[in-house]
């Protein structure tokens, strides 16, 4: 039987969710889409509503951990969630997963691994062994996060960084794409280059 479900957010991201899946029809059904951006009408031949119209649950398809978190905490306390995974991820099954979760194509996800809540994970990205990803964090595409990496909450990781062993990176930061992070990030800091160094606060 499928699981009817809704998808926040009818953007490019929201088309890629409907992509994932479209590969999970046995599963799952994406009935239609929610966005505030009322002259958008359709998003891959999909309705695009502008508020919620039934009790169905949902996933928030958007990059910008900031923004998900925002519309997270508008919804009602028991607005129910759905993880969209595909079905070439390839995950331990020792790995811990929250709600409203999104993985992408390839993505591998190693042992004792602990993904927080309305986490995104792009396609072909690589989460070793024993990290920890906090909620709302976005991992852009084609990533290699090491072994025992934390990754505080509202993070976002660009497209092709690397992440060396056991480094922690703090609370809403920005990673730069093909930064190459070789040691720990404070809270709330943009860091770009290899190796990364931080060159603003937020």
């Amino acid at each position: 039987m499928t699981k009817k479900f809704v998808v926040y957010g009818a953007g490019g991201m929201g088309k890629e969710a409907d992509w994932i899946a479209d590969g999970n029809k046995a599963k799952l059904e994406l009935v239609y889409f929610i966005d505030d951006n009322t002259q958008i009408i359709n998003c891959n031949k999909k309705a695009v509503h502008h508020k919620l119209i039934d009790e169905l649950p949902l996933v928030i398809s958007i990059a910008e951990p900031s923004i998900k978190r925002n519309l997270v905490n508008r919804l009602t306390s028991n607005q129910k969630f759905i993880n969209l995974i595909s079905e070439s991820v390839k995950q331990h099954n020792s790995a811990q997963i929250g709600i409203g979760c999104i993985f992408g194509f390839d993505v591998v996800i190693s042992c004792e691994v602990k993904v927080g809540n309305h986490t995104l994970i792009n396609a072909r990205s690589i989460i070793g062994h024993d990290s920890i990803l906090g909620d709302f964090v976005s991992i852009m595409y084609n990533v290699s996060i090491s072994g025992n990496v934390k990754i505080g909450d509202g993070t976002l990781i660009g497209s092709g960084a690397i992440i060396l062993p056991g480094v922690q990176i703090g609370n809403n930061c920005k990673i730069g794409a093909g930064a190459v992070v070789t040691k720990n990030i404070p809270d709330n800091s943009i860091a770009v280059g290899v190796p990364a160094i931080v060159k603003k606060t937020i």
